[in-house]
């Protein structure tokens, strides 16, 4: 008789060895239901399937805030892609630009040729009452932001 509880216990931990391995393969989270709802009720099962990761790409060249000053459009939206905001404001044209840290401003005035050229530079926090981390951190982080749109979206 010690033989075959000896030979069922094998078993027993194979099988449980078998399924073990396979519930390795996948990540599953159960979200247990409300306890009003539990009863008769079904429970969504979400599986943590990997993403797939999505590549930083750093930009070529990063402009210094003061070297943007006399930049024209087609300048500006080549270093930033399309701004979020474009306004007229009192004959300027004011570009805003915006990321997770900060809120870039680009004021175009027209030059001697009526040709609009940035004259002034500046950023603000990302939120409103926060202080801008600095126009080149701004700038750096429009340009990085700018380099990692999905196509179409700068």
């Amino acid at each position: 008789m010690a033989k075959s509880t000896n030979g069922i216990t094998k078993a027993l931990v194979i099988v449980a060895a078998a399924v073990l391995g396979l519930a390795a393969c996948e990540s599953v989270n159960v979200i247990s239901p409300s306890p009003e709802n539990r009863v008769g009720s079904e429970v969504e099962v979400r599986t943590n399937e990997p993403r797939p990761m999505r590549r930083i790409i750093e930009p070529a060249f990063i402009p210094r805030a003061e070297d943007l000053l006399g930049l024209g459009e087609a300048e500006a939206e080549e270093f930033f892609g399309v701004p979020s905001l474009r306004r007229i404001d009192q004959g300027a044209q004011v570009w805003q630009f915006q990321t997770d840290s900060c809120v870039l401003f680009l004021f175009f005035y027209p030059d001697e040729s009526e040709t609009p050229r940035v004259s002034y530079v500046t950023s603000t926090g990302a939120h409103n009452g926060e202080d801008s981390p600095g126009d080149q951190a701004c700038v750096d982080a429009v340009t990085r932001a700018a380099a990692n749109a999905a196509p179409g979206t700068s």
